[in-house]
């Protein structure tokens, strides 16, 4: 089983309905492709799925009608063509993202990215790496201290806190919350 807050999938029943070995699980703030045949084809056969007749099965419809995730798509997509998934030491990524979330260390002047994550199982874990996927924006006052900051060099004035207003994404599409 895999899941987020838009709701979750059976990953053994995906790969029996998909003809696959396995299925990549990840969060997609950030993919690399080299311009390769192989690239393609992966790009070619997302596109497939996610047009074929097991598109709701695959991912999870997103904010809009016809929004889907593109990481159960992509997943797929790499095993259909035996590409398998690289797990990178939680400590050592390219990229970290903020959900599970708890404490985290984000210092721009000398570049150290720390996430501590909980689980559900309760065991905790500290992620690093150099780019962080704020995930709905979450943690909010994070996400805007350190934009802030990145924008006061350019003379622009802070980020209107105002105009941001959470999306709390479920498994029945969005709802904006309400202030």
């Amino acid at each position: 089983m895999f899941a987020c807050p838009l709701g979750q999938k059976d990953a053994a029943e995906l790969c029996r309905l998909l003809s696959i070995p396995y299925i990549t699980v990840f969060n997609a703030g950030v993919m690399y492709f080299e311009r390769t045949a192989a690239g393609q084809r992966v790009f070619e056969r997302a596109l497939e799925l996610y047009r074929g007749p097991h598109r709701d099965a695959i991912s999870y419809r997103y904010k809009h009608e016809g929004e889907y995730a593109d990481e159960p798509f992509f997943g797929a997509a790499l095993a259909s063509h035996g590409i398998a998934p690289y797990e990178s030491q939680p400590a050592q990524r390219l990229q970290v993202t903020t959900p599970n979330a708890i404490d985290g260390v984000f210092d721009l002047d000398i570049g150290d990215l720390r996430v501590l994550k909980q689980f559900p199982d309760g065991r905790q874990d500290v992620w690093s790496g150099a780019i962080c996927h704020f995930c709905g924006l979450s943690p909010m006052n994070i996400y805007f201290d350190l934009a802030d900051r990145l924008r006061q060099p350019q003379g622009w004035e802070p980020m209107n806190r105002a105009l941001f207003q959470p999306v709390v994404l479920t498994a029945t599409h969005h709802q904006e919350a309400q202030h």
